[in-house]
């Protein structure tokens, strides 16, 4: 009778140990994401579909314009902007008046999304150019297949931020830079926000090679039609601005050494409609 006692002791103290580890690694709670969602403006469009999801789960952000105004673009934590890949599938329609942004929830895509509609107050930019000029005169201008170039290679890491200490990489440029010649920039995904009452900032470090190595680290301030540190701020008829930064090299020109102006030329653009992602 005692062993039968015991045998039941034993086995009943097995079970009060073994259910909480069955408990702790047998039944895994999957994680939960929060996904927000936002508008640029309120007054020009609406977004849906923001909430609390499981890990895996589908989620499926729509969002609607009002008042005519068509959707440009989807932005992750206002920062970054989103493309078809294997992560985000866009879908918008034809006239641009709806669009949806499909993925998965993940601790990788959880957090901020905003849904950028058209307005005439656009605060969403993208570097889209840049270029060299020179104090050539016009006629003197170096030929675009040249290989006698002002500035015979170098690299232009610029750098947005919302304060003056917090900066964060827009694009890395490396190359041979000619004279008066524009570069289009393409894929890239950072954006800055633009806002006209809160200051941002733009830092560039610009290397080049002419007669030896040079590096310059310039930092200016957006935000207002002003100059800071040598670096003028220039708003086009476009919406876009540029941001233009004059400097001088040395060149050797028939065997005399010449001191020559080069300005280095951003051009930031508003993120506009597209329709490479439409569907009908």
């Amino acid at each position: 009778m005692k062993t039968k006692t015991r045998t039941k002791t034993i086995f009943l103290l097995l079970i009060i140990l073994l259910v909480p580890i069955l408990l702790l690694f047998g039944c895994d709670e999957l994680a939960t994401f929060r996904i927000d969602a936002y508008v640029n403006e309120n007054k020009n469009g609406t977004v849906y579909g923001y909430g609390t999801y499981t890990e895996g789960d589908t989620v499926t952000l729509t969002a609607n314009g009002l008042n005519g105004n068509r959707f440009i673009a989807w932005v992750y934590q206002n920062k970054t902007l989103i493309t078809n890949n294997s992560v985000y599938t866009i879908s918008t329609s034809e006239d641009g008046l709806s669009s949806t942004l499909t993925f998965s929830a993940s601790m990788a895509t959880a957090d901020r999304y905003t849904a950028v509609f058209e307005d005439n107050s656009q605060q969403y930019y993208t570097l889209s150019s840049y270029k060299f000029t020179t104090d050539l005169n016009a006629e003197d201008a170096l030929p675009e297949e040249t290989t006698d170039l002002l500035v015979s290679g170098g690299s232009i890491n610029v750098m947005i931020g919302e304060t003056i200490t917090n900066f964060r990489n827009l694009t890395l440029i490396e190359g041979d830079f000619r004279d008066r010649v524009r570069t289009d920039v393409s894929g890239i995904t950072e954006v800055l926000n633009l806002s006209y009452t809160t200051p941002y900032y733009i830092r560039f470090n610009f290397s080049y090679t002419n007669s030896q190595p040079v590096v310059r680290t310039i930092t200016a301030t957006l935000g207002t039609n002003s100059s800071s540190n040598g670096v003028n701020l220039v708003f086009n008829q476009d919406n876009s601005f540029d941001v233009q930064y004059t400097f001088q090299i040395s060149t050797m020109e028939d065997e005399e050494e010449v001191v020559r102006d080069v300005t280095l030329v951003l051009t930031f653009s508003p993120l506009t409609y597209i329709t490479e992602t439409t569907v009908a």
